[in-house]
């Protein structure tokens, strides 16, 4: 009996034996799985935050790229030189940084534009996340722009042959899109706070002496080109200008539009009326106090003359945008005769003169706008020569063959134009490729 319980004991013995080495077995295989799955928890966390940092860095190279192609397209005159942007090529936007509402940092993002203002543009934005000291990873979006038309203007007066500006004449710039000339704008849009700029250049495809002519008190704010290889001195004899004078690279040699084809024609007018669409007259010619309201879109071709007699108008409802053709015409605002365009928006109002376009004599320029007048708008008419009598004051832009602005008459530059072409479309930028990497 005693032999059996000592026999029993010694089994009991050995089986506690295995069973501490089975559960130790077990107990090392549990912990280096757990180990594995900890690890692969980590490495799962790791990855996460990686793939997030990762779409937070596209999402913000992609917002800083859509930002400058806006700034572009829609607020002219940013790029380059304000709102924070360096005045080089390329310009650059730098350090522009986003929280969450708890004041933790998402990212960074630095813009580089390559040839702002020309028809072809390369935006590339490169973001940081968080930051650029502790990156978790950076992502840059790289993007071809193109115009979809050569820009018709990018000074505030220029001539093909000559421009004249007679004392107490002055030019500048301002941007339309930021608000009214002179008035108190956000420093995004002008460092100084006023809405005036010192981008009214003038020019010349000329380079014979005295072709940029500057009388008495005239002043530009801005640059003076003069044609390939001329002097400046020679052509500009004067030096009354903000900023330099040199020769063109390249001829700027504005073309007359094409004459717009397919308007219904329409009866003339010859006092007072409503028009509401696009048409077709042989002449718009009034009396004095006349009053012309032109209340929607509108494409008009003037096939002989366009004439508004003294104390006459043309309103042009706001938000309307209108463009002039002129054909074999002619073209006058008579004393205190005025195009109202009411948005003040010098983009809504385009007057074209095409190839038939030229002046009716030595004496009669093919444009004439009489004193006083105020015009909000463009005006391209290489074939003719243009005059802003006394006191004129033209808020936009000047192309003709010969420009001349009398005593006390201005150019107010708007750089709107610079980016979205005027009311004859074309300047605006489309995406011709986009990378990202």
């Amino acid at each position: 009996m005693i032999i059996v319980k000592q026999a029993l004991l010694k089994k009991y013995k050995n089986d506690q034996g295995s069973i501490l080495i089975l559960s130790l077995l077990v107990s090392s295989i549990l912990i280096i799985l757990s180990g594995g799955i900890l690890s692969m928890a980590v490495n799962e966390g790791r990855h996460t935050t990686r793939s997030v940092s990762l779409m937070s860095a596209i999402n913000l190279a992609e917002a800083g790229t859509d930002y400058a192609i806006w700034a572009m397209n829609f607020n002219g005159g940013i790029i380059p030189g304000t709102g924070g942007w360096s005045n080089t090529n390329p310009t650059v936007l730098s350090d522009i940084s986003f929280q969450t509402a708890a004041s933790e940092a998402v990212g960074v993002y630095d813009i580089y534009v390559t040839d702002p203002g020309t028809s072809s543009v390369t935006v590339e934005t490169i973001a940081y996340v968080p930051n650029k000291s502790a990156t978790q990873a950076q992502r840059t979006v790289q993007v071809g722009l193109t115009s979809a038309e050569e820009n018709d203007f990018n000074m505030a007066a220029f001539g093909i042959d000559k421009v004249t500006l007679d004392s107490g004449v002055t030019t500048d710039s301002y941007n339309s899109i930021c608000g009214a000339y002179g008035a108190a704008v956000e420093v995004e849009c002008d460092p100084d706070g006023m809405n005036t700029n010192t981008e009214g250049d003038i020019g010349t495809d000329s380079v014979s002496s005295g072709a940029l002519v500057l009388g008495g008190t005239a002043y530009v704010n801005g640059d003076a080109f003069v044609g390939v290889s001329g002097d400046p001195d020679t052509v500009m004899p004067s030096n009354e200008l903000s900023g330099t004078k040199s020769a063109q690279t390249s001829a700027t040699n504005p073309q007359p539009k094409p004459a717009p084809s397919g308007l219904t024609p329409k009866a003339d007018i010859t006092g007072s009326t409503t028009i509401s669409s696009s048409g077709e007259y042989s002449s718009i010619s009034t009396g004095k106090n006349t009053i012309i309201t032109i209340d929607s879109d509108a494409t008009l071709y003037i096939t002989s003359t366009f004439s508004l007699g003294k104390d006459s108008r043309i309103d042009i409802t706001n938000g309307s945008t209108v463009k002039i053709y002129l054909g074999n015409a002619s073209f006058s605002l008579g004393q205190g005769a005025y195009i109202n365009n009411i948005s003040t928006d010098p983009l809504k109002l385009g007057l074209y003169g095409t190839s038939a376009f030229v002046d009716s004599g030595p004496d009669s320029p093919g444009i004439y706008i009489g004193q006083s007048s105020t015009f909000y708008g463009t005006i391209h008419a290489p074939s003719a020569n243009v005059q802003i009598d006394q006191g004129g004051i033209v808020y936009g832009a000047i192309v003709g063959k010969e420009v001349e602005l009398n005593q006390g008459g201005a150019v107010h530059f708007d750089e709107a134009l610079l980016t979205q072409g005027g009311s004859g479309g074309g300047g605006e930028y489309t995406v011709s490729y986009w990378q990202e990497k």
